[in-house]
């Protein structure tokens, strides 16, 4: 490969990176002149200013402060709220007190309704948090969306408005006492708006229900939909994520969960004020609830359908969705590829050094991502809350720490080394389709490309350098790009909620990371007078 085409490569592997997270970032912003039926950010900043001062959790005289905005909003919009008032342990005072606790009803009447599309936000805090991002603009959010719904045509079904309280302890007694209430019945479809950072795009964190009719269904209905199967399957391991999306999922109704979670650090500390408010995000936020209660608001939610899984994921503008049966034969098509090139590569040492190069390359991505995680740990004993650009930056040295370290560690520049790469991304991709099949999308892909790539190497040798490294590039910085940002944003520490931070997360970050770094220098070809036997 020539300089020019190396600079090239490093251009088109840098441009293919930015395409893969772009979707990550938070949208432009509709001004306050915006149309009175469009969701308008600089609008719903009032709400947030007004409601996020000051800490406000369960039983203060703040959270009454809150509630009381809450339904004076609500009255002005010509709605008539109505209040559910149990009375709970209070979390965050000495065993034995007890407060009450106070969920906002409100509902668009529909013009022909068949089952309620519900949004749902909670409006408490921790007394560490004036919460300006969690949770003051999903509530925002929503007495923005209803003033743009009843601005503009009603939609056939109800719109119920959620707005709990005291869903910052565990137990989440708010959404959990909406469940005996007579609303419940009402509900046909539930979304549930979150914040876990101070920036970024609103993205699809769960889905309940048939994920291939829910997501196909959002697809149409959001202007800008950012979700990855991978994540909400991966999130789907965890079980309850400690939302009020949880009392809804594990009764069983349909749904979804969206959250923004870059500058993540400022999560349930004093330092979630209003001026870490990202305005690109609650208009994200905005846009989905605005989009799902006009869309599904317009659905036969009477009977919800059962199509099954769904594998999806955003590409730049592009949002990609396709059943997740077609999981297991792209994985197939991709192993095969594989084993073609085993054939072409012949004799059974050839065979051997294939499996060789695998293990070495699966061991040096893990050695790596371990060491770059104890990195990592040292980092943010010093640096307890990076910023977003601070932490890319600690993302990307990490991942050179990894690249450098796959190169000592990792197997020499050889045929059998390309062959070795191929053969462990689309095992990946084959052991996910059978248990994962929504998530194997992230190895088959690739590994896809790497098989034409070493397939084109090997019938036409290294006439056609860029060519290779392009059909590996593209589809493993496209799909791998965004989910090492949002495993390594899981891994951010949180002051305020240590029992959020997953620190070792880190290390399955990093691990994807190396393995994608590894599978493009083995597709970087290298002249033939310097690859060895």
């Amino acid at each position: 490969m020539g300089p020019r085409q190396k600079v090239g490569a490093w251009a088109t592997a840098v441009a293919l990176v930015i395409v893969g997270i772009s979707p990550l970032l938070s949208p432009a912003v509709n001004p306050a002149n915006a149309p009175e039926h469009e969701f308008s950010a600089e609008r719903a900043m009032g709400h947030v200013k007004a409601i996020g001062r000051e800490p406000h959790p369960m039983g203060s005289a703040e959270n009454a402060r809150v509630r009381d905005y809450i339904v004076a909003q609500l009255r002005e919009l010509g709605l008539d709220p109505e209040l559910q008032t149990i009375s709970s342990p209070d979390y965050f005072a000495p065993p034995g007190h007890q407060v009450d606790v106070t969920n906002i009803i409100a509902t668009v009447r529909g013009t022909a309704n068949t089952k309620a599309v519900a949004l749902m936000a909670h409006y408490d805090t921790v007394p560490s948090t004036p919460g300006a991002n969690d949770n003051s603009t999903a509530v925002a959010a929503l007495l923005e969306t209803a003033r743009a719904v009843l601005a503009g045509p009603r939609p056939n079904n109800d719109l119920i408005l959620l707005f709990t309280d005291a869903e910052e302890p565990s137990p989440r007694p708010g959404s959990k006492a909406l469940l005996r209430h007579r609303v419940a019945s009402e509900i046909g479809f539930i979304v549930n708006l979150e914040a876990a950072g101070g920036t970024g795009a609103s993205l699809l964190a769960e889905v309940s229900g048939s994920t291939s009719w829910v997501v196909g269904e959002l697809a149409a209905a959001s202007a800008d939909p950012v979700g990855y199967s991978a994540i909400t399957e991966m999130t789907s391991l965890f079980g309850d994520l400690g939302t009020d999306f949880d009392s809804f999922q594990n009764a069983g109704y349909p749904g979804v969960h969206f959250a923004y979670m870059h500058n993540s650090p400022i999560y349930h500390t004093a330092a979630d004020h209003l001026d870490s408010v990202d305005l690109g995000s609650l208009q994200h936020h905005g846009t989905h609830a605005l989009g799902i209660a006009r869309h599904f608001g317009n659905l036969d939610l009477a009977v919800v359908p059962d199509k099954g899984k769904s594998t999806f994921f955003a590409v730049g503008p592009a949002f990609v969705r396709y059943p997740a049966s077609v999981s297991l034969p792209l994985a197939i098509v991709a192993f095969v590829g594989f084993g073609w090139a085993v054939v072409r590569l012949g004799t059974p040492r050839r065979a051997s050094a294939v499996a060789r190069s695998a293990g070495r390359t699966l061991a040096a991505a893990l050695a790596t991502a371990i060491a770059g995680t104890m990195i990592w740990l040292a980092l943010v004993a010093v640096r307890s809350k990076p910023g977003l650009i601070e932490s890319w930056v600690y993302l990307g040295l990490l991942l050179g720490v990894g690249m450098f370290g796959y190169r000592w560690l990792g197997p020499r520049q050889s045929p059998a080394a390309r062959a070795g790469g191929v053969a462990l991304w689309a095992v990946i991709g084959l052991g996910l389709a059978i248990i994962s099949p929504a998530s194997a999308y992230l190895f088959a892909w690739p590994a896809l490309g790497a098989a034409v790539s070493l397939g084109i190497s090997l019938r036409s040798g290294n006439r056609y350098h860029f060519a290779q490294f392009a059909v590996v590039a593209v589809p493993t910085l496209l799909v791998a790009t965004p989910i090492v940002d949002i495993i390594f944003q899981m891994s951010q520490p949180r002051s305020g909620n240590p029992d959020s931070s997953i620190p070792y997360v880190a290390v399955a970050a990093l691990f994807l990371g190396v393995l994608a770094i590894a599978l493009l220098r083995d597709a970087w070809p290298t002249p033939p007078s310097e690859v060895p036997e």
